[in-house]
């Protein structure tokens, strides 16, 4: 590859773009094999699920699966104020992850659905390692902070929508802080790097260059 790749940092489906280094996320309690994962991929208790299984054994599940080589980080993990079980039990299987994530040095996947005060007090306990918070559609004066909380941010298709509020956020964002996801869409992320580069007026090629320097940033390989 001459060029640096394609970065798709949160999705759930199998790239087959040569020129696209995916981070495909798995429920850590649902039975995958290690031949059938390729690429780079992480695990956890997604907060719709998190009142279906104890916190005990929801770490036995990522003790499990995060054995996988190509296992680069924990999640998608998180709190949801609009679905799963309550509060409660979400953060406390969150919280059981977010401590796991930090015995093993690796990065957290987060999903946040209007629980940002939650996560922003979360930070301040959990500061070991680097979070992602993915699908980020916030206000620019919540992403600033998420980035003085040391948060990176994945950004989705939504980029492509027209008026997006991310005409204005990508211009607020230090580039090192923001990462691109296709998330559960058969989106390529490629359209996003295209429209990125036309909003912030800088090249593909060097937009993919230091986007590969955040990736291994955040997740501590290169891509």
């Amino acid at each position: 590859m001459t060029h640096a790749p394609y970065i798709d940092a949160h999705c759930h489906h199998a790239s087959v773009d040569a020129e696209t280094r995916t981070v495909r996320s798995f429920y850590a309690q649902t039975a995958y094999f290690q031949q059938e994962i390729t690429g780079f991929c992480s695990f956890g208790i997604h907060p719709w699920h998190a009142g279906d299984i104890s916190v005990q054994e929801g770490r036995r599940f990522l003790e499990e699966k995060l054995q996988f080589d190509g296992c680069i980080a924990v999640g998608e993990v998180g709190l949801d104020r609009l679905r799963g079980p309550n509060l409660e039990i979400q953060q406390e299987v969150l919280r059981m992850q977010l401590e796991f994530a930090e015995e093993r040095n690796l990065p957290v996947i987060l999903h946040n659905v209007r629980c940002s005060s939650e996560f922003l007090h979360l930070r301040g306990e959990y500061g070991r390692t680097p979070w992602l918070m993915h699908g980020f559609q916030g206000a620019v004066e919540l992403a600033q902070q998420f980035i003085e909380k040391d948060v990176h941010l994945s950004i989705g298709p939504a980029l492509l929508e027209r008026k997006s509020r991310f005409q204005e956020l990508l211009q607020h964002i230090p580039l090192e802080k923001i990462l691109f996801e296709s998330d559960d869409t058969r989106q390529s992320v490629r359209l996003l790097y295209a429209q990125a580069s036309i909003l912030l007026g800088i090249e593909e090629k060097k937009l993919r260059e230091k986007l590969a320097g955040t990736f291994y940033i955040v997740f501590g390989v290169q891509p």
